[in-house]
């Protein structure tokens, strides 16, 4: 019977498998920042403006956050999509998004890649209605919106993104899970991975300390906390640098030289040429035997560092 099934939301269909038995199992979780919350709400003022802006188009809207449900054989997807739109006589499906300049250049350059719980989520509400959707995008930084303009063909979506199928088959193996009260076991802890950086279940997933002498203890210890200072001294210093070089470079540009000298520091201004090649194009002209003549490639052994109580990772 549908209400023994387990309910999951069409917005969570993308999330990572673990994460969604973590929630369904009422681990603790990290409180949300506040600045999430806060954009949360700003996100969806945002929408409704973007619904407006296709009314002004000649755009019908109606059927706002409309209850949609898909009943499988071990659980049931339920959403409430944006809208539904007349455009002119088609029917479409319109799903608003809001994002914030970084979030926006990541889409910008990855695409519903990046995002894969919008494609998910998007997929789900196809399924559901058999319906096109409109996918808008707007930068709530800057107001740019992508999606409006019919010639902005990569926002109209005549095919879902995913495969319904696959969906199913990951929420399958959550629901089982649920089922037997255990954790998925399928995900690893992937520190580079943004996922999981804003897990609220990291906690739970981040594997053990080593099992430490008490010397060795104090040195791992000293070297964190001295990764922590250094890190921060060196940004704080960058600043320091960069209004600095900004105030300089007034000064050298202004003299006849373009050269200032003051304290026993010169400042230079010249210009610097680069040559760059757009890596699409050369790929497009030249066969890859050729691209794998010509390459050089190098290998190092870097270390990242991801620091949860610090501003992120780095490359050393």
């Amino acid at each position: 019977m549908t209400q023994d099934k387990r309910i999951f939301r069409m917005s969570e269909s993308g999330r990572c498998p673990k994460a969604l038995t973590y929630q369904y199992l009422n681990y603790p979780r990290a409180e949300a920042p506040a600045w999430l919350t806060s954009s949360a709400r700003e996100g969806k003022l945002h929408e409704l403006w973007i619904l407006d802006q296709l009314r002004a188009d000649g755009i019908a809207i109606y059927g706002e956050q409309t209850f949609l449900e898909l009943v499988t054989d071990l659980f049931i997807l339920q959403g409430h999509p944006d809208a539904y739109e007349n455009d002119h006589g088609i029917e479409r499906l319109a799903e608003c998004k809001s994002l914030s300049q970084n979030e926006y250049q990541r889409w910008m350059s990855q695409g519903l890649d990046g995002f894969p719980s919008w494609a998910a989520q998007i997929t789900c509400y196809m399924e559901a209605t058999g319906l096109p959707l409109r996918l808008v995008v707007k930068n709530r930084n800057t107001g740019t919106i992508h999606g409006l303009d019919p010639r902005d063909t990569g926002y109209f979506f005549h095919e879902p993104p995913r495969d319904f199928a696959d969906i199913v088959t990951r929420l399958n193996n959550v629901a089982e899970c649920l089922m037997n009260n255990e954790v998925y076991a399928g995900v690893d802890y992937d520190p580079d991975a943004l996922e999981c950086k804003r897990c609220p279940f990291t906690a739970h997933c981040v594997p053990p300390p080593p099992v430490l002498a008490e010397d060795q203890e104090r040195q791992l210890f000293a070297a964190v906390e001295n990764y922590r200072t250094g890190k921060g001294l060196v940004e704080r210093g960058s600043d320091m640098v960069d209004h600095a070089k900004s105030v300089l470079r007034l000064y050298a540009e202004a003299a006849p030289t373009r050269m200032l000298t003051f304290d026993d520091l010169t400042a230079k201004v010249y210009s610097v040429r680069m040559t760059t090649y757009p890596k699409a194009e050369v790929e497009a002209v030249l066969d890859k035997d050729t691209l794998a003549r010509i390459a050089k490639v190098s290998e190092r052994v870097d270390i990242r560092i991801t620091d949860k109580r610090g501003a992120g990772a780095s490359d050393d």
